[in-house]
């Protein structure tokens, strides 16, 4: 009976321990303060609109297709997002190794969008360039648009005959 007892008195005295030091720790948790984070500079309006289009440019001597990463704000997409990019693409470059392949002057005639297909229509001044780099002008182009989650396909026309 003593045995049962004691071990009652063991296990009492353990379990007191044991709240003890869990009770002590939660009051040390609990006594950290978390530090609200300030930005040293607010995010203004306009940063907040920018997102990023991946745009793809020919460099005329390596003979490739290479990216290019260009910060947009969303209002200028808003109306007009195809013909926006379009006209991005006609700028050209930001990089100055990279030469522009678009002809000036060229023209946009239409752009329309049919069940994930994007019908890009200009005049035959985007003709104008060598043979040799109208395929990598198109695979830019089309590179360009099928980053776009809703284009899946592009179609390029000259005043209305598809060329690519």
């Amino acid at each position: 009976m003593k045995r049962i007892i004691v071990l009652v008195i063991a296990f009492f005295s353990i379990f007191l321990c044991l709240l003890f030091i869990f009770k002590s720790k939660k009051n040390k948790i609990g006594d950290i303060k978390m530090n609200e984070y300030i930005p040293q500079q607010e995010i203004s309006e306009v940063q907040n609109r920018m997102t990023v289009l991946t745009l793809y440019f020919v460099d005329l001597e390596k003979k490739e297709i290479i990216p290019e990463a260009r910060s947009i704000d969303v209002k200028e997409l808003m109306n007009s997002p195809y013909e926006k990019i379009m006209y991005l693409l006609i700028e050209g470059s930001n990089n100055s190794n990279i030469r522009k392949l678009i002809p000036d002057g060229t023209k946009i005639n239409s752009i329309n969008i049919q069940d994930g297909t994007i019908i890009l229509d200009f005049d035959e001044k985007i003709l104008s360039i060598p043979d040799e780099y109208k395929e990598l002008l198109f695979e830019s182009i089309d590179k360009t648009f099928v980053e776009l989650k809703e284009i899946s396909k592009v179609v390029i026309s000259v005043n209305g005959v598809v060329i690519y």
